[in-house]
C-alpha cells in the first residue's frame, strides 16, 4: 500500500513538471482577436484585438501565478484584408493596437494564483475587486495553458507520460476537462513533428534556435461540445423546440475549439512549450433558414519570449477570494450590484446564489449582458436615470406611431425591444412610479392612453418578476380592464424569464383571486396560463434551455413537492367541484396542459364516464385534454385509445377524439395495421370515412416533404404499408375528414406541417387545425386551435324561432300520425361551444359558450328589434379608437464564454408593433344610420439577429448581424353609410397627411446585414439598427437602384423604390426566387419570414436589399374616393315579379321579429326597374335574378368616375333553362369591357328507371350568345350545339358486364319475390326469412349494377359545336387569336392530321366523341383555313371524374360526387320487399295494406311520407302543411297502366311526359309532379323527391338541414347503421322487421298477420340504443408503476459508459419523495472496445434488472446525489 502511495506522489510531481517545471517563469507574447461577421458576404468584421505580455510563474510543482503586462487593444468595424490567397477571419490583418489605459493595465497586471495537478486546476485565488470580465479573461488563459493528462487516475496518466517519454510518434487520450464553457470531453493528440510539415505560421512561431535538440512536438487539444456533463451557457429561448441533442445543432449552431501546443522535447521528462495557438469558432444561422451564416471567431497566440528562473515582481492579490473550479462568472442579481455578497467557489454554488440572493420577486432582476464593476454602467442603472430613459423611449414610440412620413425610418419595432430591456432592470416600485408619472402627466388623454398601453405592453414583454408583480398588483386593484388582464395572463407563459419558486407562488395566489375568477372565461384562461407555466418550468423537456437552467440551476422538476401536493391537487379539486358541464370542460384544459402523468388517472375517469355529468361531450373533451401528456405517457395511453377506437358501440365522436390523440402519441406499426383492417368490419360509415382519410392523407406524404426526425415521416411510412389492407372509399373530401400536409423547401431549409380535421354531421361538429413550422432544426407552432360544438341545429332553430319570422310549417296530419304510432322525437342536444387556441407555441386561450350565453344574446337581439333605441344607446355616437399591441413572437438569447473569456451573446428577436387609432362616429339622426370611421393603421415588424461581444476597454458591445424590417402605413379615414339596398364608402386622406406631407411610405421591406460598435443599451438606449455607428456589410456587387412609377391611372403618385445588391435584376432572377418556394404563392405568404434576396445561382442571400412603396399626397391628383355599392334581388313566378325584402313584423308571443319575404317590385327606383327588366328578359315561368350597381368616384384636382352595372338571371320553362348576364360600363358605353350574354339549354325528357334509351331521345341542345365591346354590339361570339348519346355507346352499355349483371339481378329479385309470396302463403316462416335474406342481397346487387349500367347508358359521348364569331375590334381579335393559339398548343401532342380547306369564314365547327375504352376524346375541328383531327385527347386529372357528362346527373351532382365520393342527395328505396335506408342499410320487410310511415321529420313535423302495398301495387301518401297528395298505382305484367293522383281529395290527371305544378290551400307549399316516358311518377317538394312506378318507391332528401331528425322505415340518416333498428318509440329492436312494424299505421286496414304477430311477440321490451363507454381504468391499474423503484444508473463520461454498482431508489411516475438523503454512488465503467457488451448491459438496466457482477468491478468514480426516502402518491 505504501509503495502504491509513493508511486502516486512521484507520478503527480512528474506530471506537474512535464511542461511547466517548478521554479521557472515563462513570458509569452500574447495576441488575441475576437471578431464577428458574415464572411460569405464580405470580409467586413466587427471585433477587437488584444496584445500583451503574459507571465506564468511556476512556484512549485503545483502552484502557479498568472498575469498580463503591457496590454494593448483596438476595436474595429471595417472591411479587413488578408495577404493569404483565401480570405478568412483567422488571416485578415487587423488595425494597429494602442496601449490600454493605466487602470486597465493595473487590472490585467494583478495576478491570479492557482493550483494545478495533472492539468486539473483547483484553488484559484483571485481578488474580489477584480472586474468580472478580467476574471473570466484570466481563467480563459489558464484553460489555454493547461494540458490535462487524464481524469481516470494516476495509472492512465503514467502510461501516457511513459509512452511519450519513450519516443512514441503519436499518442491520443480523452479526458473530461473543465474550462469556462463547462466540463466537456477533450481529445488530446500528441505527435512529433518535422520542420517541413509545419505551416508558415507554425514555422514563424517555433524557431530552430528555441529547440537545440531538434525534437519538436505538438499537442493538439479539441473540445467536443456534444459530450458535456456541465455547461455554463445561458440559453433563454422563448418558443420552439430544437430537433437536435445538446451541443452542436448542425445547420443552426456549430461550435468548435482547438488548442495547439508547440514545443521542444529536451529530454524524456523535459518538454518546453514554445508556442500556443488557440482557435474557437461559432457558426450560427440566425434566421433558421438557408442563407449566409454569421461567424464569430477567436484566435489567441502565445509565443514564448523568455524562460528564466528569476521571477518578475507581481502585485499582491488584495482582498482575495478562492474558487474551487474554473467556471464562467455570470452577472449576479441586480439588487447585489456594488455589494460584496457571497462568493461562489463552484459552478453549482453560483447557481444556488443566483436563485437565493434575492427572494423578493418584486426585486428579482437579472441582466446577463450587463457588465458589472463599471462605474458608467452602474450610474446608468440609477432609478431616476432609468426612468428618464424609459419615458423618453415611450415618448419616441408615441411620436413614431403618430407620424405618417418616413415611417420605415423610425425602427419602432426595435425601439419596443429596447424599452422592454430597459424595463427588465426595474423593481416593481420603480415600474409603478413610471405608471403614476404617466397618469399625472399633462399630455392629452389620447396620448396618455397610448402611453399607458405602450407601457403595459412593455411590462408584459419584459417578463421579469418585478414586471409580473406589477401586472398582478394592477389587476388586483382593477386599475386595468378585464381585456388587459386577460391579455397579460395569457401572454405570461410566452414572455416569463426567471420562474423562481417565489414568483410561481405569487402567480398561484393571483389566479385564485376574485379578479381572476369572477367570470368563468377569465378563470379558465388564468388557470390555463398558470398550468402552461408549470409545464414549462417543471415538466417540459426543454425547460433547461428555455429558462437558463445551466446557469440558474433547476427551478422545478416533475417530482417537485409543491407541484404534486399543491398545484396539481388544486386543479383536480377544481375539476371535481365543477357544477356545470361548461365548468368541467373549462377545468380539463389546465389539468391536462400541465402534462404531468399524475393527472392521467383523473382524466381517464372522465374518459370512462365514471364521474357526474360525464356525458359524451365531457368525455370527448377529457380525451383532448390528454394531448399535452400523450407522448410521455404513450405506453399507457395508446392501449386506452386503441380500446376506445375498436369499441364499435362507443360514441362516434369519442372514437374520433381517441384516434386523434393516438396519432399524437406516436403509435407503432401494429396500431396502424389494426386500424386499417378494422375498416372492413366498421358499421359507422362516418367513422370509417375519418379512418380512411387519415390513412390516405398520411400515405400521400412524401418522405422528401418532411424534415428529418419528425414523427409524421414515420407515420407516413406505416400508412403506406397498411393502406392496401384498408377498405377503400371513393372521393377526396367527406363529412368526416382528417388531413395531413407536409412541405419541406430544400433550397430554403424551411417547411411546414399541417394537421387538421373536420367532423360535420348532425348537431355535433368539430374543427381542428395545427400549423407547425420547421426552420432548419427548429420546430415552432405559430397557430393551433380547436372548435367543438354540439346542438348547433337546435341553436339555429331557437334563434330562428325567436328572431326570424317564419310561417307555420308543421302539418297537423303528420302530428296525428306520429301520435297514433307513439313516435318519440329525437332528444335535443343542448347547445355547447368549446373553443381552444394556442398561439406562438405557448399562449393558450380557451372559451365555452352554452345555452345561458345564447339566451342572453337572443334576448338582447329581440329587445333591439322591438325597440331601436336599444341599438342606438349601444352603438350611436362617437367611439374613440386607440389601440396599440406590441409582440415579440420569437426571443432567443444565448450567452456563452468565448475562448478569450469574454462573452459571446447571440440574440434573435421578432418584435412587432401594431397601432390603430382614430374614432368611429355612428350617426343615428336619420332613419337609416351612417358610420364614419377615421382610422389610421400602422404595423411594423422586425426580424433581427446579431452576435455581440464586449470590449472592456471602451465599455462597448461589438456586434454583427442582420436586420429584416417590414412596415405598413395606411393614414386614411373612411366613412360608411347605409341606405336601403346600398352601401356608400368614402375614403379620404387623414388630416395629418393633408398638412403638407410629401412622402408616405405605405409599404417597406428591407434586409440589411450590419456591424456596429456601441455602448450597452442601458447606457445608450438607441437600437442597434439605427445607431450612428452602424455600418452595413456591402457585398462585392455594386448596389443597384430602381424606381418604378405606379398608380397614375388612379391619380396617385406612387413610386416603388428599390436599392439592392442582388446580383441580377431580371425575369430569370424572379423565376429563381419563385423556384425557392416551388412557384407557390401560398408558400411565399406562409413562410414570408424567410424572404431575402438571391445570389446569381438562385440561392437565398442576406445581401443588402431595400424596397419601399412611397405615396406623394401633395402631387397626387386624387384626394378622396367614394364607392357606392347597391344590390337588388328578385324572383319570378309565372307573371308575378317580386324582390327580396326584410320587414319587422309581429311574431309569436307578441314579439317583434324579422321577416324575409318576397314583395312586389317597387318601380320607384331605377335599380328595381333594371331588376324587373332582367326578369322579363328570361322569358320563363320561374326564375331568379339580381342587379348590382358599382360607382367609384376619384375626387381631387382631376375628377374621375367609374360606374359599372352587373346583372344576372336564371329561369326555367319545363324542359328548357334560360340565363342572361350583363356587365356594362355606364359612364363609357363604348368601353371594350362591356359584356352581354344570353343563352338557353333544352333538355330531353328521359326515362327515369328504364335502361332502354334511344339516341334521339337523349339530345341536349344549347345556345349561348356573348356580345362584348362598345354598347355590347361591337363583337359577337355565338356557341350552339348538341350533346347526346351515340347509338354505339348505348349498344356497348347494353352489352357491358354491368348491363348483364343488372338484368340478372332484376330477374333474381322477381323470382325471389314470387318465392317469398309462396312461402308466406304456406306459412313457412323460416323459409320466408331465408329467402328474404337472399332477396336483400339480390336487391343490393341490382342497385349496384343497375346504377353503373344507368351511368353507362346515359353518357353523353357525342358533342357537336358551332362557333360563329364577328370581331370588329382589333383588340378583341388579337385576344381571341391568343386564346385559339393557346388551345392549339395544349392540343398539339394529340394532333393527328391537318388538311387545308377553304371553309366558311367566321365559323368554327367541333365534333368530339368520347372513347369509353381509353377514357379519351377524338376531335375534329373545322376552322376557316383547315380541318384538324385530334386523337386520344387526355383530360386533366381534375376533370376526368366529370366527363363525359351524364344525361341523368347534373354537373353539380357530378362535382359533388367526384369530391366526396357519395351522391349529393341521400336516397331511400322500397324495392319489392326490401328497404334500403338513407344510411344504405338494407333489410327485408313486406308492406301490407296498412300505411307505413316511411320517413318524416319527427321533431318539426313538417312533412311525412306513407306507403302501403295493395295487391302487389305500392301506394304513396304525402303529407305537407295544408296539402295531402295521394298516389295510387295499378301495375300489370310489370308495367304501370294507370296512376290515380289526388291532391286534397281532388283528382288530378297526369299523362306521360307531362309536368304540373300544384299548390297547397294556404299557398305556402307547392309541389311539382312529372310523369316520365317510362311511366314513373316523380313528385318534387321543398323537402324531398319521390319517384314511384308501382313496384319501387324511391325517396331522395333535398333538404339536408335535418339530418338525424328523421324517423320511419328509411331510418334517421345519422350515418350510423346501428340506429336504423330504432323503433318509433326510440327503442332498439331485435330486428329491422320488428322496428319497421312500429311504423305501421293501423287505420282502415287489415290486422296483423300471423307472421307479423310472431315478429312483434319476439320484441316486447324497450331497449334504448345506448352508447357503451369503453372501460379503461383497469388498463391503468394493470400498467401503473410502483411508486418507488430501484434501478441502476447509467452515466457517460467521455467515451466510457459507466453503471452504478448498486441500484438507486427513484420515484415512479407521478410520485414524489417525502424526504431525501445524501448518498455516495460508485460507478464501474465498461470496456470501450466492446460495444456489443455495452449495449447488452444498457438494455438490462432499462429493463430494471439487478446486476450483482458490477460489485466485483473497480470503482472508477463516485457521485454524490440525493436519494428519495420514501416515495408517495400526491393527494389528488
Amino acid at each position: 500500500m505504501r509503495f502504491l502511495l509513493s508511486l502516486l506522489l512521484i507520478g503527480a510531481a512528474a506530471s506537474s513538471e512535464l511542461f511547466y517545471p517548478a521554479g521557472q517563469e515563462y513570458q509569452f507574447d500574447y495576441e488575441g482577436r475576437i471578431m464577428s461577421g458574415i464572411p460569405a458576404l464580405d470580409s467586413h468584421y466587427a471585433g477587437m484585438t488584444i496584445k500583451g505580455r503574459v507571465i506564468l510563474q511556476s512556484l512549485d510543482g503545483s502552484r502557479f501565478k498568472l498575469a498580463m503586462k503591457e496590454p494593448k487593444y483596438v476595436n474595429y468595424n471595417a472591411r479587413l484584408h488578408s495577404q493569404a490567397p483565401v480570405t478568412n477571419w483567422r488571416s485578415v490583418e487587423t488595425p494597429a493596437t494602442e496601449s490600454a489605459p493605466a487602470d486597465y493595465q493595473k487590472i490585467l497586471g494583478t495576478p491570479v494564483e492557482f493550483s494545478m495537478q495533472n492539468g486539473e486546476v483547483s484553488q484559484v485565488k483571485i481578488s474580489r475587486d477584480e472586474p468580472q470580465w478580467s476574471a473570466n479573461f484570466k481563467k480563459a488563459l489558464i484553460s489555454i495553458l493547461k494540458i490535462q493528462m487524464s481524469d481516470r487516475g494516476q495509472q492512465n496518466r503514467s502510461q501516457i507520460q511513459q509512452a511519450i517519454a519513450q519516443g512514441s510518434q503519436t499518442q491520443t487520450w480523452r479526458v473530461m476537462e473543465q474550462d469556462l464553457t463547462g466540463t466537456c470531453e477533450h481529445k488530446y493528440v500528441y505527435s512529433q513533428v518535422q520542420r517541413q510539415s509545419q505551416s508558415e505560421e507554425e514555422q514563424r512561431l517555433l524557431h530552430d534556435k528555441h529547440c537545440q535538440t531538434g525534437k519538436m512536438f505538438q499537442v493538439q487539444k479539441s473540445r467536443n461540445v456534444d459530450r458535456c456533463i456541465q455547461r455554463s451557457a445561458l440559453i433563454n429561448k422563448q418558443s420552439g423546440q430544437y430537433m437536435c441533442s445538446e451541443g452542436n445543432c448542425p445547420q443552426m449552431w456549430e461550435s468548435s475549439a482547438t488548442t495547439k501546443y508547440f514545443g521542444c522535447k529536451e529530454s524524456d521528462n523535459n518538454f518546453k512549450i514554445q508556442a500556443i495557438v488557440n482557435e474557437g469558432e461559432v457558426q450560427q444561422s440566425l434566421y433558421a433558414s438557408k442563407s449566409e451564416i454569421t461567424v464569430s471567431g477567436v484566435k489567441q497566440t502565445l509565443r514564448i519570449r523568455n524562460t528564466q528562473g528569476e521571477k518578475t515582481s507581481l502585485p499582491e492579490i488584495n482582498n482575495p477570494k478562492t474558487l474551487d473550479e474554473l467556471f464562467f462568472e455570470h452577472t449576479r442579481t441586480l439588487s447585489m450590484l456594488g455589494q460584496h455578497s457571497q462568493t461562489p467557489k463552484t459552478f453549482q454554488e453560483q447557481q444556488k446564489i443566483l436563485q437565493s440572493e434575492e427572494s423578493d420577486p418584486r426585486k428579482q432582476r437579472f441582466a446577463f449582458t450587463l457588465p458589472q464593476g463599471e462605474n458608467e454602467v452602474e450610474k446608468a442603472l440609477q432609478p431616476e436615470t432609468l426612468k428618464s430613459k424609459i419615458n423618453e423611449m415611450i415618448e419616441s414610440i408615441q411620436q413614431d406611431l403618430l407620424r405618417s412620413e418616413n415611417f420605415e425610418k423610425t425602427f419602432v419595432a426595435s425601439k419596443s425591444l429596447v424599452l422592454t430591456e430597459l424595463m427588465s432592470l426595474l423593481t416593481t416600485d420603480q415600474i409603478e412610479s413610471i405608471w403614476q408619472s404617466i397618469e399625472s402627466s399633462s399630455q392629452s388623454q389620447e396620448k396618455k392612453d397610448m402611453a399607458k398601453q405602450i407601457f403595459w405592453e412593455a411590462s408584459i414583454l419584459s417578463g421579469t418578476n418585478p414586471s409580473i408583480m406589477f401586472i398582478i398588483e394592477k389587476a388586483q386593484k382593477d386599475e386595468v380592464s378585464d381585456l388587459q388582464k386577460a391579455e397579460a395572463i395569457i401572454s405570461l407563459p410566452h414572455y416569463m424569464r426567471t420562474p423562481t419558486k417565489e414568483i410561481i407562488k405569487e402567480l398561484f395566489s393571483f389566479i385564485k383571486s376574485h379578479q381572476m375568477t369572477k367570470t368563468q372565461t377569465m378563470k379558465a384562461n388564468s388557470h390555463l396560463a398558470f398550468a402552461t407555466i408549470l409545464k414549462q418550468v417543471c415538466v417540459q423537456y426543454e425547460k433547461h434551455i428555455k429558462f437558463g437552467e445551466y446557469v440558474f440551476g433547476e427551478f422545478c422538476n416533475a417530482q417537485d413537492s409543491e407541484l404534486l401536493t399543491v398545484y396539481i391537487p388544486y386543479f383536480v379539486q377544481q375539476l371535481e367541484s365543477a357544477q356545470s358541464e361548461e365548468e368541467k370542460i373549462m377545468a380539463f384544459f389546465p389539468l391536462g396542459n400541465i402534462a404531468h402523468e399524475s393527472a392521467v388517472p383523473t382524466l381517464l375517469r372522465y374518459v370512462e364516464g365514471n364521474s357526474d355529468k360525464s356525458n359524451q361531450k365531457v368525455r370527448r373533451m377529457a380525451i383532448y385534454a390528454l394531448n399535452a401528456v400523450a407522448i410521455q405517457s404513450r405506453a399507457k395511453l395508446i392501449p386506452v385509445f386503441s380500446a376506445i377506437i375498436n369499441n364499435r358501440y362507443e360514441d362516434r365522436y369519442v372514437r374520433i377524439a381517441a384516434l386523434t390523440m393516438a396519432l399524437t402519441a406516436k403509435p407503432d406499426f401494429t396500431f396502424f395495421q389494426k386500424l386499417a383492417t378494422s375498416t372492413w368490419h366498421e358499421e359507422d360509415e362516418e367513422f370509417h370515412k375519418f379512418v380512411f382519410s387519415t390513412l390516405k392523407n398520411l400515405e400521400q406524404i412524401e418522405a422528401d416533404n418532411t424534415p428529418a426526425k419528425v414523427e409524421l415521416k414515420e407515420m407516413s411510412r406505416y400508412a403506406k404499408s397498411v393502406m392496401p389492407m384498408a377498405k377503400p372509399l371513393p372521393g377526396v373530401i367527406s363529412s368526416h375528414i382528417n388531413v395531413f400536409i407536409a412541405k419541406w423547401l430544400q433550397n430554403l431549409q424551411v417547411g411546414y406541417q399541417y394537421h387538421g380535421f373536420f367532423t360535420g354531421l348532425l348537431s355535433t361538429k368539430s374543427v381542428y387545425m395545427k400549423l407547425e413550422y420547421f426552420l432548419q432544426r427548429l420546430r415552432f407552432t405559430p397557430l393551433e386551435f380547436a372548435v367543438d360544438t354540439q346542438g348547433l341545429d337546435n341553436l339555429m332553430q331557437e334563434l330562428q324561432k325567436d328572431i326570424i319570422y317564419q310561417e307555420p310549417k308543421a302539418s297537423s296530419e303528420v302530428s296525428s300520425i306520429l301520435e297514433e304510432i307513439d313516435a318519440k322525437p329525437k332528444e335535443t342536444t343542448p347547445f355547447l361551444l368549446s373553443v381552444w387556441g394556442r398561439f406562438l407555441n405557448d399562449m393558450n386561450v380557451v372559451g365555452v359558450i352554452g345555452n345561458n350565453e345564447v339566451q342572453h344574446a337572443s334576448k338582447w337581439i329581440k329587445r333591439a328589434i322591438a325597440d331601436q333605441q336599444v341599438i342606438k344607446q349601444k352603438v350611436c355616437g362617437q367611439t374613440p379608437v386607440n389601440f396599440v399591441k406590441i409582440n415579440n413572437a420569437f426571443r432567443y438569447q444565448l450567452v456563452v464564454p468565448s475562448e478569450m473569456g469574454l462573452p459571446i451573446v447571440t440574440e434573435v428577436h421578432m418584435p412587432s408593433v401594431f397601432k390603430l387609432s382614430g374614432q368611429i362616429d355612428v350617426q343615428c339622426d336619420s332613419s337609416i344610420p351612417s358610420m364614419t370611421a377615421e382610422l389610421k393603421g400602422k404595423a411594423a415588424g422586425s426580424y433581427i439577429g446579431f452576435v455581440s461581444t464586449y470590449s472592456p476597454f471602451t465599455k462597448e458591445w461589438i456586434s454583427a448581424g442582420t436586420d429584416k424590417q417590414l412596415s405598413l402605413n395606411l393614414p386614411t379615414k373612411t366613412k360608411i353609410s347605409y341606405q336601403q339596398n346600398s352601401i356608400k364608402i368614402s375614403m379620404a386622406q387623414s388630416d395629418s397627411v393633408r398638412s403638407g406631407v410629401s412622402a408616405v411610405d405605405l409599404l417597406h421591406f428591407s434586409v440589411k446585414p450590419f456591424c456596429v460598435i456601441k455602448q450597452t443599451q442601458f447606457v445608450d438606449p438607441k437600437p442597434l439598427n439605427m445607431h450612428h455607428n452602424i455600418k452595413y456589410i456591402r457585398s462585392t456587387e455594386d448596389q443597384k437602384t430602381m424606381q418604378v412609377p405606379l398608380g397614375q391611372a388612379l391619380g396617385l403618385d406612387l413610386t416603388l423604390k428599390m436599392k439592392t445588391e442582388t446580383d441580377v435584376l431580371d425575369t430569370e432572377a424572379v423565376r429563381q426566387y419563385m423556384k425557392l418556394y416551388n412557384y407557390n404563392p401560398m408558400y411565399m405568404a406562409m413562410l414570408g419570414f424567410s424572404n431575402t434576396g438571391i445570389n446569381f445561382n438562385g440561392q437565398p442571400s442576406l445581401k443588402y436589399h431595400d424596397l419601399t412603396l412611397v405615396l406623394d399626397p401633395s402631387t397626387s391628383s386624387t384626394k378622396d374616393v367614394d364607392i357606392e355599392l347597391s344590390l337588388a334581388a328578385g324572383a319570378k313566378y309565372k307573371s308575378d315579379k317580386k324582390q327580396v325584402q326584410l320587414q319587422v313584423v309581429q311574431g309569436s308571443q307578441d314579439q317583434k321579429q324579422i321577416k324575409v319575404h318576397l314583395a312586389p317590385i317597387d318601380s320607384s327606383s331605377q335599380q328595381n326597374i333594371k331588376l324587373e327588366k332582367v326578369l322579363e328578359k328570361l322569358q320563363t315561368e320561374t326564375g331568379y335574378a339580381f342587379h348590382s350597381d358599382v360607382k367609384v368616384e376619384l375626387k381631387g384636382s382631376e375628377q374621375k368616375s367609374f360606374h359599372y352595372t352587373v346583372s344576372a338571371g336564371n329561369g326555367r320553362n319545363s324542359l328548357e333553362q334560360r340565363w342572361n348576364v350583363a356587365i356594362k360600363n355606364e359612364r363609357n358605353p363604348s368601353s371594350q369591357y362591356n359584356l352581354c350574354m344570353e343563352g338557353k339549354l333544352h333538355m330531353p325528357n328521359m326515362p327515369y328507371r328504364s335502361l332502354e334509351i334511344k339516341s334521339q331521345d337523349s339530345q341536349f341542345q344549347f345556345y349561348n350568345k356573348a356580345e362584348f365591346g362598345s354598347n355590347c354590339q361591337e363583337n359577337e361570339i355565338t356557341v350552339s350545339g348538341t350533346n347526346s348519346m351515340s347509338q354505339k355507346a348505348i349498344q356497348m352499355a347494353a352489352e357491358s358486364p354491368e348491363g348483364r349483371k343488372c338484368r340478372e339481378a332484376r330477374k333474381s329479385v322477381e323470382k325471389l319475390s314470387q318465392a317469398i309470396k309462396q312461402a308466406r302463403q304456406e306459412k313457412r316462416w323460416r323459409e320466408v326469412e331465408r329467402l328474404g335474406e337472399e332477396e336483400r342481397r339480390s336487391v343490393r346487387k341490382e342497385k349496384l349494377y343497375c346504377k353503373k349500367h344507368r351511368q353507362l347508358v346515359s353518357h353523353l359521348d357525342h358533342l357537336k359545336l358551332e362557333i360563329d364569331y364577328k370581331l370588329n375590334s382589333q383588340k378583341a381579335e388579337s385576344k381571341v387569336h391568343y386564346v385559339k393559339n393557346m388551345i392549339e398548343a395544349a392540343l398539339f401532342p394529340y394532333l393527328s392530321t391537318v388538311i387545308r380547306q377553304n371553309n366558311q369564314q367566321n365559323k368554327i365547327q367541333v365534333e368530339a366523341s368520347y372513347q369509353t375504352s381509353s377514357r379519351t376524346y377524338n376531335m375534329k375541328v373545322m376552322t376557316p383555313e383547315r380541318d384538324i383531327t385530334y386523337t386520344h385527347v387526355r383530360l386533366p386529372a381534375v376533370l376526368k371524374p366529370l366527363f363525359p357528362l351524364n344525361a341523368k346527373t347534373s354537373l353539380k351532382q357530378k362535382i359533388y360526387k367526384s369530391v366526396t365520393g357519395y351522391d349529393m342527395l341521400p336516397k331511400c328505396s322500397l324495392n319489392h320487399d326490401i328497404v334500403t335506408t338513407f344510411d344504405n342499410k338494407t333489410y327485408a320487410y313486406q308492406l301490407d295494406d296498412c300505411y307505413h310511415l316511411v320517413t318524416s321529420d319527427c321533431n318539426t313535423k313538417t312533412y311525412g311520407i306513407l306507403v302501403k302495398e295493395v295487391q302487389g301495387n305500392k301506394h304513396a301518401k304525402l303529407l305537407l302543411n295544408g296539402m295531402t297528395v295521394e298516389l295510387k298505382s295499378q301495375v300489370s305484367q310489370g308495367y304501370a297502366k294507370n296512376f290515380e293522383l289526388t291532391v286534397n281529395g281532388q283528382q288530378v290527371s297526369i299523362n306521360r311526359n307531362e309536368r304540373k305544378e300544384l299548390s297547397s290551400q294556404n299557398s305556402q307549399v307547392s309541389v311539382h309532379v312529372q310523369r316520365s316516358q317510362d311511366d314513373v311518377v316523380i313528385i318534387k317538394t321543398p323537402f324531398f323527391r319521390l319517384a314511384c312506378d308501382g313496384k319501387v318507391v324511391e325517396i331522395e332528401k333535398t333538404d339536408l338541414s335535418m339530418n338525424g331528425q328523421q324517423c320511419g322505415l328509411c331510418g334517421n340518416h345519422d350515418g350510423d347503421k346501428k340506429s336504423d333498428r330504432q323503433t318509433a318509440q326510440k327503442c332498439q329492436a331485435e330486428t329491422e322487421r320488428a322496428a319497421a312494424l312500429t311504423f305501421r299505421v293501423e287505420k282502415s286496414c287489415s290486422s296483423l298477420s300471423e307472421y307479423q304477430q310472431r315478429i312483434k311477440s319476439t320484441d316486447q321490451s324497450c331497449q334504448h340504443l345506448k352508447i357503451k363507454n369503453t372501460p379503461v381504468s383497469h388498463m391503468m391499474h394493470a400498467q401503473s408503476d410502483r411508486c418507488s423503484k430501484a434501478r441502476h444508473l447509467i452515466m457517460i463520461r467521455g467515451n466510457q459508459h459507466c453503471i452504478s454498482q448498486e441500484q438507486v431508489l427513484e420515484c415512479g411516475s407521478g410520485c414524489y419523495p417525502r424526504s431525501q438523503v445524501h448518498k455516495r454512488v460508485g460507478y464501474a465503467c465498461l470496456p470501450t472496445d466492446r460495444p456489443s457488451l455495452v449495449q447488452h448491459y444498457e438494455e438490462k438496466v432499462r429493463r430494471g434488472e439487478y446486476l450483482p457482477e458490477l460489485m466485483s468491478m473497480e470503482i472508477k468514480f463516485v457521485e454524490e446525489r440525493n436519494v428519495p426516502l420514501p416515495c408517495q402518491q400526491p393527494r389528488l
